[in-house]
């Protein structure tokens, strides 16, 4: 039964997913190249993959060259200070480029405020290669399972006033994710104090492959 369930989730959210003008051919090489910046909700499960993988099953299909920039538990601030995330914003030719903060960010005023500078920062830079910008709008951390709709609905807000900070787009990948959790699907609940991966990572591919393709 859950694999019928699991089967229904991908069919409606994949129907809506891909949106693309490209007439490329995956042979002629990436129509789109991707940066991710983030922590373990990036890379945990390999989300970057995750976008490839489901963008190359669309039709037409999506080709993507994915690459990340990431670090446990890392903020984007942290991203700023003490990684080459900005070089490597700077000098790669983006066409997406995905923000992801620490998880707890976005449920405290300090937080919020660090993420606003931040991501001004990036997108800034973003917007100067000319790439657009899509925030990562996660499930909720551990911290927050006493309630989780509320937590992935203040996630979900405090990327948004970022997206219309910056002009950028939020992927409402935790809302997916909550989704799956709703409609009984195996491991996309909390387990061992951690979400599932599997489902994280495929809730992540498609909340960002809605957005951006």
């Amino acid at each position: 039964m859950l694999k019928y369930v699991m089967l229904a989730l991908i069919g409606l959210v994949a129907s809506f997913a891909f949106m693309s003008n490209s007439q490329v051919t995956p042979a002629a090489g990436p129509d789109q190249r991707v940066l991710f910046i983030g922590n373990s909700f990036t890379y945990g499960g390999d989300v970057p993959t995750q976008v490839k993988n489901i963008a190359a099953t669309s039709r037409p299909p999506v080709n993507l060259h994915v690459e990340m920039v990431v670090r446990g538990g890392a903020a984007l601030a942290q991203h700023i200070a003490e990684t080459d995330a900005l070089s490597r914003l700077q000098d790669g030719e983006w066409d997406v480029v995905v923000l992801q903060d620490a998880s707890v960010m976005a449920f405290h005023p300090e937080g919020r405020a660090q993420m606003s500078a931040a991501a001004i920062s990036l997108a800034a830079a973003a917007s100067a290669q000319g790439a657009d910008v899509v925030y990562f709008a996660h499930w909720a951390p551990h911290t927050q399972a006493q309630n989780i709709p509320q937590a992935i609905r203040t996630i979900e807000q405090a990327y948004e006033r970022l997206s219309r900070a910056t002009g950028g787009q939020t992927a409402r990948a935790g809302r997916v994710w909550q989704v799956a959790g709703d409609a009984g699907v195996g491991g996309a609940v909390f387990r061992r104090q951690s979400p599932c991966v599997l489902q994280g990572r495929l809730c992540g591919g498609f909340g960002h492959c809605r957005t951006a393709w």
